[in-house]
């Protein structure tokens, strides 16, 4: 957090104006990456998730149905969701990055965001000896995002709940005693291909205030 101020005084100071500028960053929390299912048995369904190293560590079967109960909307087979798993892998910056390993407890930081705040003083002086004075404020909030539309923009995890991402489905073991797994589809039907969205709400936009107030 930062910020930078500047008074300007003219007219033998009956008139002066204020230009301050704000600045707040901050990463939006941690994540867990989890497998749904009780994996461990001990009736908590939100057991850390082993991050496979390669493709022959670990088994896919093939699914019936996607998460919403629609069938043959996309590819359920073992080699389908194997595919969409490692691509979802790969684009993940802390999944990539500790393979063949367990993932740890908030282990995952989501990504930063920037906001800068803009205030515009502008003080009137009407009454000199009595020291009062009009002023009129102007506020811009967010300004990055009335500059750009890419700045500014807050982001979530894609999927989950309570900073927990369920990545994996634990299916059980196979024959050989080794577990198995299903990768969740989303909403519509497809596979997940990226860990954030943006938040479509007034905390990612611009916006602005107008003020008028006397001081006496």
């Amino acid at each position: 957090i930062t910020s930078l101020s500047y008074r300007f005084d003219y007219v033998k100071s009956l008139l002066s104006t204020t230009v301050s500028l704000f600045y707040e960053g901050a990463p939006q929390g941690r994540l867990n990456y989890i497998y749904t299912n009780d994996m461990n048995g001990d009736g908590n369904s939100t057991d850390l998730m082993y991050i496979p190293k390669d493709e022959n560590d670990i088994i896919f079967v093939t699914k019936t149905k996607t998460n919403d109960g629609r069938e043959d909307i996309i590819p359920l087979t073992a080699e389908a969701q194997k595919e969409a798993f490692f691509k979802f892998l790969e684009q993940d910056d802390y999944l990539s990055s500790h393979k063949g390993e367990y993932a740890q407890r908030f282990g995952a930081v989501m990504p930063w965001v920037h906001q800068f705040n803009l205030k515009v003083v502008q003080d009137f002086v009407v009454i000199s000896a009595r020291k009062s004075k009009i002023q009129l404020t102007l506020d811009i909030l967010n300004l990055g995002n009335l500059i750009n539309s890419s700045w500014g923009v807050r982001r979530a995890q894609i999927t989950g709940s309570y900073d927990n991402i369920p990545l994996l489905q634990y299916m059980g073991v196979d024959a050989g005693n080794r577990p198995t797994f299903t990768l969740p589809t989303n909403s519509i039907a497809s596979y997940y291909t990226d860990t954030y969205k943006n938040v479509l709400d007034y905390a990612s936009t611009w916006s602005m205030q107008l003020g008028l107030r006397f001081i006496f």
